[in-house]
This record gives structure tokens, sequence and C-alpha cells, in this order.
């Protein structure tokens, strides 16, 4: 019941073209292998999932220590043209992917 309420309130919020842009992860991204600790981290991605609707990431460039960085764009269930074109838009805004140093 608690999901539903989340999923109405983001369908009334961003409505028919409407995107929320968000981090995809609150920290910067850990290095392969290496356990997720806090194992919850992840769930900036993982609601959008778990409410069904549509989240693109985007490639942002890199961060200080040459760590890509990036955000993530959600719109209604079946808008996934939305967040596509906000990512394609951002991306190239941003001067697309960059390689890790």
């Amino acid at each position: 019941m608690l999901a539903e309420t989340l999923r109405s309130q983001l369908r009334d919020a961003l409505g028919d073209d409407g995107i929320l842009v968000t981090v995809p992860y609150p920290t910067v991204a850990p290095r392969h292998y290496v356990p997720l600790i806090p194992p919850f981290k992840f769930v900036n991605c993982a609601i959008f999932n778990a409410m069904s609707v549509p989240a693109t990431c985007v490639p942002m460039g890199l961060n200080g220590a040459g760590v890509p960085t990036g955000v993530q764009g959600s719109a209604n269930e079946g808008l996934d043209h939305l967040t596509i074109a906000a990512a394609v838009s951002l991306e190239e805004a941003r001067g697309g992917w960059v390689h890790p140093k």
C-alpha cells in the first residue's frame, strides 16, 4: 500500500511530461569487486525499478579524482522516450562519455 501511494505521488508530480533528475548512487562509485557497505546504497536507483517506472543513467564527466559521475532521469510508466531524450540532451551538453583516469 505504501508503494502504491509513492507511485501515485510520483505520477501526479511528473504528469505526462515531467522528469525527475536524481543521483543513481549516493557516493563515488565503488571499485569493481568491492563489497557495497552499507548494502542499501543502491536504493536511489532500485526504488524506480520497484515502482516500474523508467530510469535512464547519464554520464556527466569526471570528478576531481578522475572517477565518472552521472545522474539519472526518471519519468512515469510508459514514458521511456522522455528519459532517453533528456539523457541525450544532458550528455551532449556535457560533452559525452569520458574515459576514466
